[in-house]
């Protein structure tokens, strides 16, 4: 394939991607049924959290995303009664909080550089821990059992741990922390974060070892990327809202994706069924005690226009959750294996990948790419010839979501099916987006899997 029609500037065929149309997995919406409901009107765009009686409380983060004008407070909602109390203020920036097993309640004061503390008698400790040398742009926080509060320390891009005697240290520390917002733990103590500044879901063990475990789109914004808002854990599944692009997914344990609202940017506020609702800078999220609905904060003032402003903003219901299917994957070590590769792969075109040579190294010498519809397939030498063209041009792949639908091995071949959503930077900062499904077989040649065949279907990026 000539360079010129490898790519032109603005668009870039989707690098190591395949689809099997017969394959594609689409949730029937006779399957489900998620509706979408304001609840009320509220100017509170901070974390949303809820205590083990199924109240919900709502931060302020305040009327803007980078200034800071006044205290804010966090807003208590019981949902029996329906009565929306004051329940602390004060804040410097109101973003994640949570609770401790003792029923104590921990605030992140984003703007402040603390964590404040409101016992069970109410009493305030604005900055129950206070180290700006350590603590900048707190946003979320989980507790555990021990009664450790950990924090999403977005400006040091790192996990920090807090000790019950308010004591402060590094947990995690990854490349892969951009800005980590949100955070929530599972049943075996893993904890999972996700990053405001791309679309990474980010896995921490125990023992502060951090892996992707998935990505999901993101919104650009002149050069600025904004990706996720907060996440929750419940019932076994991660549940992510992404305040750039303005969407609602839930991600597996396995590192699956679903969809289940939200339209991309569409810039508003709409209640409805899963094929209708949108949302505009999603942010905080919180579940009910069953598990069945979950709890959104979303602002009027949309990003191209009013960038930075936050309120005035409301909260909204998503009811239906456990409707959606209950099936995810248990990777096999083999299959992880593939997952492994197929992340660096991708890692190749990133812009701290190493280009079209070590991208080159995960073919086979037979490797050969088809786009349905296209009258032409490409081989090894062709494709990798454009791909270092584009590279050379300054060009690489910033931002990269992607949902593995399947992955099926047979002796040394693997048959893999994703659906893939990425982002490109040109050298001047211009920008496109591609999606595309796939579908992909991998063999085993002197135990690296490499790719051998590659068929893509283009996709509507929503």
């Amino acid at each position: 394939m000539h360079k010129s029609t490898f790519l032109t500037k603005g668009s870039l065929a989707l690098f190591c991607i395949a689809f099997m149309v017969s394959g594609y997995y689409v949730m029937a919406q006779s399957e489900i049924n998620i509706q979408v409901k304001t609840l009320f009107e509220l100017n509170a765009s901070g974390g949303v959290t809820a205590d083990k009686y199924g109240n919900i409380y709502i931060g302020d983060f305040g009327k803007y995303l980078e200034k800071f004008e006044k205290p804010t407070k966090v807003y208590k909602w019981n949902p029996k009664t329906e009565k929306l109390t004051v329940f602390a203020k004060g804040f410097k920036g109101a973003s994640g909080a949570c609770f401790d097993s003792k029923g104590n309640f921990y605030q992140s004061n984003n703007a402040g550089n603390a964590v404040s503390k409101v016992d069970t008698n109410g009493k305030v400790i604005h900055k129950w821990v206070h180290d700006t040398t350590k603590i900048k742009t707190p946003i979320g926080l989980e507790g555990d059992k021990s009664g450790n509060i950990y924090v999403a320390n977005c400006g040091k891009n790192e996990i920090g741990k807090i000790s019950p005697d308010g004591k402060y240290q590094t947990f995690a520390q990854s490349e892969h922390f951009m800005c980590p917002n949100g955070l929530t733990q599972d049943d075996k103590g893993n904890l999972y974060t996700c990053n405001f500044s791309d679309g990474k879901i980010l896995k921490i063990t125990p023992d502060g070892a951090v892996s992707v475990l998935a990505e999901l789109p993101t919104l650009t914004l002149e050069s600025r990327t904004i990706g996720n808002g907060h996440l929750i854990y419940s019932n076994g599944w991660l549940f992510v809202v992404t305040i750039g692009p303005g969407k609602l997914y839930r991600v597996g344990l396995d590192g699956s994706v679903l969809k289940i609202a939200g339209k991309h940017s569409a810039f508003k506020n709409t209640d409805g069924d899963a094929s209708t609702a949108t949302f505009n800078k999603p942010n905080g999220i919180a579940t009910s005690k069953t598990g069945d609905t979950l709890y959104i904060n979303v602002y009027k003032p949309i990003w191209k226009k009013r960038p930075i402003v936050l309120h005035p903003g409301k909260v909204v219901m998503v009811m239906g959750i456990l409707s959606l299917p209950d099936t995810q994957n248990n990777w096999s070590k083999q299959q992880e294996e593939i997952i492994e590769t197929i992340n660096k792969f991708s890692q190749t075109t990133t812009p701290n990948g190493k280009g079209a040579d070590a991208y080159a190294g995960f073919l086979t010498e037979d490797f050969s790419r088809w786009t349905i519809g296209s009258d032409s397939i490409d081989n090894k030498k062709s494709w990798v010839e454009g791909v270092r063209g584009w590279f050379d041009d300054g060009w690489r792949v910033s931002n990269r979501g992607q949902q593995i639908i399947s992955i099926d091995i047979e002796d040394n071949e693997a048959f893999t099916r994703r659906i893939v959503s990425e982002t490109y930077t040109g050298p001047d900062g211009e920008q496109s987006t591609s999606k595309a499904g796939i579908s992909e077989v991998w063999v085993d040649k002197n135990g690296k899997w490499l790719l051998y065949r590659v068929t893509v279907k283009t996709l509507t990026n929503e």
